[in-house]
């Protein structure tokens, strides 16, 4: 695993600070955090801090309370800029969060839209007027096969068999007038312009697709430092959790264990991996996903090019499972 880095600095106030960008400039000496250390400091932050701490990977200071229990922290002098640093691996690191934050990121996780925009969430409760509608459709489509059960059906399969009909004739007529829209690609961004991009992989019970997932994973054709690859997996998926750790992953590829909750469903594992985040841009990929190796580079090309009200870009799908069987 790579090696992250805790960076603290003494403000006059007393108070630590994390730095917009740890990774540009480093202090000489990086002495290794105490577990317990990582863990105490952990609780005591804000919620911006914390917010702030997963995706930059940064712990600020507390207090000065630490100076005394961890002697590493002693070398912040009375010089304001000074900054002190840290390292701890992305192991520690996530262990830390997750014994101590995990419980409380994954409530964020479940509960955030329904308490921001209740409307907008499934926990919601049905209108009044949407319940009644909704029964009214139920009746009119109950009260025939309760009265007439035999013209009904012959109805019914009758225009079911005429709507697929007319449905393949339609998708035939607009084949034959529809002219695919060519869109003109953006110029490619210089590797220096790039931006960091994260990339979210929800997995349970995929221990299979695992090696052509990091395979697919190294053959994107973007700078592996700008890539903040997540896999998400679920806290009882033992099978998954074992192949992970007998793989040997790319630095840029992290692995977040989403805690046990209900419902434990793909979203909400991808709901708790954003919340570690770090990219500007980001995307969803499936186990078995095999992304051309150009696609992120060209969505950032294209993101740069476009207005800022586009916030997303469908890619096209290509099947590559075509001849598998009778279904695909």
């Amino acid at each position: 695993m790579g090696v992250e880095y805790l960076e603290v600095w003494k403000s006059k106030a007393g108070i630590g600070h994390i730095s917009p960008a740890p990774w540009q400039v480093l202090p000489e000496v990086l002495p290794n955090v105490p577990t317990e250390t990582l863990e105490g400091i952990i609780p005591q932050l804000s919620g911006a801090q914390i917010a702030r701490m997963l995706r930059d990977r940064l712990v600020p200071l507390a207090d000065g309370s630490f100076a005394d229990a961890a002697p590493w922290m002693r070398r912040i002098t009375s010089d304001p800029r000074r900054r002190i640093a840290a390292q701890v691996s992305a192991d520690q690191f996530h262990n830390a969060v997750f014994h101590q934050l995990g419980k409380k990121l994954m409530q964020v996780s479940v509960n955030r839209l329904r308490r921001q925009a209740p409307i907008f969430s499934a926990q919601a409760r049905v209108p009044r007027m949407q319940a009644f509608l909704i029964l009214l459709g139920v009746a009119a489509v109950v009260a025939p096969f309760i009265f007439a059960p035999l013209q009904t059906a012959l109805n019914g399969l009758c225009e079911f068999f005429s709507l697929v009909f007319f449905a393949t004739l339609w998708i035939r007529f607009l084949a034959l007038v529809t002219k695919k829209k060519r869109t003109r690609a953006a110029p490619q961004l210089h590797d220096g312009l790039l931006p960091v991009y994260t990339v979210l992989v929800p997995l349970y019970r995929e221990a299979g697709m695992l090696a052509q997932l990091v395979r697919a994973m190294n053959e994107l054709d973007y700078p592996h430092e700008k890539l903040d690859v997540k896999l998400l997996l679920e806290e009882g998926d033992l099978p998954t959790l074992t192949a992970v750790q007998r793989m040997v992953l790319p630095p840029f590829i992290e692995v977040l264990i989403a805690p046990k909750g209900k419902p434990q469903t793909k979203p909400r594992a991808l709901n708790y991996g954003l919340q570690f985040a770090r990219g500007a841009l980001l995307t969803i990929f499936d186990a078995e996903d095999i992304p051309d190796p150009m696609q992120l580079r060209r969505a950032a090309s294209a993101f740069a090019e476009l207005p800022e009200r586009v916030a997303c870009l469908q890619a096209e799908l290509a099947f590559h499972n075509a001849d598998e069987n009778w279904l695909a």
